[in-house]
């Protein structure tokens, strides 16, 4: 193989590989608003945590949220996510129609240190 066709591989695959770099994720029209960003619980206690998920995209009949609790700490409190009635949030997914908002509470459990 002539070396001219060695470095233009070389040139081909170096600029499929920095394009990866500059890939971006289109911006979420999903937005979620809480009304407590911090508190304390005592030990067997709970708090309330009320969001409020706001869909702008007016394309799409509904979007469809699956909730997750992370924890930056690595110590996992019990959680869960319910509706404004207070029932379990099915499969912690919630649906959202165009245009529209929906408010779910995170309840957060203290079972532990």
């Amino acid at each position: 193989m002539k070396q001219w066709q060695i470095f233009l591989m070389l040139g081909f695959f170096l600029l499929v590989l920095s394009s990866f770099d500059s890939a971006e994720a289109a911006a979420s029209p999903v937005t979620i608003d809480a009304d407590k960003h911090s508190a304390d619980i005592l030990v067997d206690d709970y708090v309330e945590v009320t969001l409020t998920l706001s869909n702008s995209d007016m394309k799409y009949r509904k979007q469809e949220v699956h909730l997750v609790t992370n924890w930056p700490t690595g110590i996992a409190w019990s959680t869960e996510f319910v509706d404004t009635d207070y029932n379990l949030v099915e499969s912690n997914l919630v649906r959202i129609g165009k245009g529209g908002s929906t408010t779910v509470k995170l309840v957060i459990l203290c079972d532990g240190i």
